[in-house]
């Protein structure tokens, strides 16, 4: 089957390709980055390929605690050729796609149906994603299912295959120069300023879910416990967002560990402050051991907020934490203690521009200090990070694209005590999107009806009502 695409691919990224230009290719070690892959691969074990495509199968620890083998079969267009990852929700495989020539990667969605809130996540993520088209953010190429609309258990996402992810990079003895550290940064914000355009917060931007490659292009990734922000629009009542199950733990903001019902935009720019702190320093900023402990490495880095501050987003663990709070927590630290030696190593050329003294931060530090903010409403906005001094280099308002507000029909579900089987049809759907042909057809078939028809057949929530809940994230 061909695969359509529900857009063009994005414009070339301007400042990107002037920058290999001047610093060459490729800009990162393979040796280091390709240390992700050896340990996993002797996992799998290939199978013979059949008519109807390629076979791998992958071995699981079982109930018992002994190994199972499950076989899967991708489409004939597709060559597996290693497993890179395992995870709670399935795994990712390497393959060349027989049509285009290119190395693509190909996520497998196990066991969709196994649970709503794993289900919704599912739905909720192939959506959204259909309507970003950005160059830093991976976007889907294809889905493919077996087994017809109600027979289908796993969900197959195919996209650009990266070499790895940021938070392996950040792992090795690689050291990145200053030039890389800030056009990591800058990347990540143009693809939060395009996907915030669209009424997206995507509430677990973390090192490991930004994919990089050999000449350091960035893609933002897993959108999974991403949401639309309903108050925004006309006509859509606002559905309380749980938080602490979202967002991992070290990259969580204030308001998420407090558990505030009341947040959007904020929190992912708290978390590309903790990010670009990691980036400089290859350690994590904030790395709490419990929510409780998160609380308290924040406080220690940002000071007691002020009163008003702790009314809007407080809650009684916040208050007794601050109560037992020693005099030190009472104004925020000089951050230059946490980044002068790494700063110094990443620019040793310009050392002696760092120092504990200084009437101002370095701007390197002064960006990581705006960003993290306990009150959110003092957080640098995106467009107001790009335009920092930091980045008065790469910064183009002309090549940071935007986009309108993704149409909200479509999320009637998250709105809907819903269940599998409207789930198990809307994901079908998002599937014949890709395949356009197929998709005209069903949706001229007598009695068709728009997603937000099918949702629609469901009761509301009622006020208050959270239905599907993912599960808390955890450290890094």
């Amino acid at each position: 089957m061909a695969v359509g695409s529900a857009a063009a691919p994005p414009p070339p990224h301007v400042v990107a390709s002037r920058l290999k230009e001047e610093v060459g290719a490729p800009l990162l070690s393979s040796a280091g980055v390709r240390q992700k892959y050896d340990t996993v691969v002797s996992v799998v074990r290939k199978s013979a390929c059949g008519r109807g495509g390629d076979e791998f199968d992958v071995n699981d620890d079982d109930e018992e605690g002994g190994v199972s083998a499950v076989t899967y079969r991708v489409d004939e267009r597709y060559k597996l050729v290693e497993l890179l990852g395992q995870g709670a929700y399935g795994i990712v495989m390497a393959a060349d796609d027989g049509d285009t020539g290119k190395a693509v990667a190909i996520k497998v969605i196990e066991n969709a149906f196994a649970h709503i809130a794993f289900t919704k996540r599912t739905l909720r993520e192939l959506k959204i994603l259909r309507h970003l088209h950005h160059e830093n953010i991976l976007g889907i190429n294809s889905i493919m299912t077996h087994g017809g609309v109600e027979g289908f258990m796993h969900v197959f996402v195919v996209t650009d295959l990266f070499e790895t992810d940021l938070g392996a990079i950040l792992k090795t003895s690689q050291m990145l120069t200053m030039e890389q550290c800030v056009f990591f940064l800058y990347q990540v914000l143009r693809g939060v300023k395009y996907f915030h355009s669209a009424g997206v917060v995507h509430r677990d931007l973390k090192p490991r879910n930004l994919l990089v490659n050999f000449n350091c292009d960035l893609k933002i990734c897993d959108f999974g416990l991403s949401k639309l922000i309903l108050e925004d629009r006309d006509g859509f009542e606002k559905v309380p967002m749980t938080a602490r199950s979202m967002c991992t733990r070290w990259y969580r903001s204030p308001e998420i560990s407090c558990d505030c019902k009341d947040y959007g935009k904020p929190v992912d720019m708290w978390s590309v402050g903790c990010i670009f702190a990691e980036i400089l320093t290859k350690k994590p900023l904030l790395p709490g051991e419990s929510n409780s402990h998160q609380l308290e490495l924040t406080l220690e880095l940002t000071g007691v907020p002020s009163e008003d501050t702790i009314r809007k987003i407080g809650n009684d663990k916040l208050l007794e934490l601050i109560r037992e709070t020693d005099e030190d927590w009472e104004e925020p630290i000089n951050l230059m203690e946490i980044f002068l030696d790494s700063l110094v190593k990443l620019d040793e050329a310009n050392a002696d521009h760092y120092s504990y003294g200084s009437e101002e931060y370095p701007a390197e530090v002064d960006i990581i200090d705006k960003l993290l903010k306990f009150d959110p409403d003092d957080r640098l906005t995106v467009q107001q990070a790009l335009q920092h001094r930091l980045l008065k280099n790469f910064h183009r308002d002309d090549d940071e694209p935007v986009r309108n507000l993704i149409p909200m029909g479509e999320f009637e579900f998250e709105r809907r005590r819903i269940d599998q089987l409207c789930l198990r049809e809307l994901i079908h759907r998002e599937m014949l999107r890709y395949y356009p042909d197929q998709y005209r057809s069903y949706s001229a078939s007598p009695g068709f009806m728009k997603d937000s028809e099918v949702a629609a057949r469901y009761p509301l929530l009622e006020p208050g009502e959270c239905f599907g809940v993912d599960r808390p994230a955890g450290g890094g």
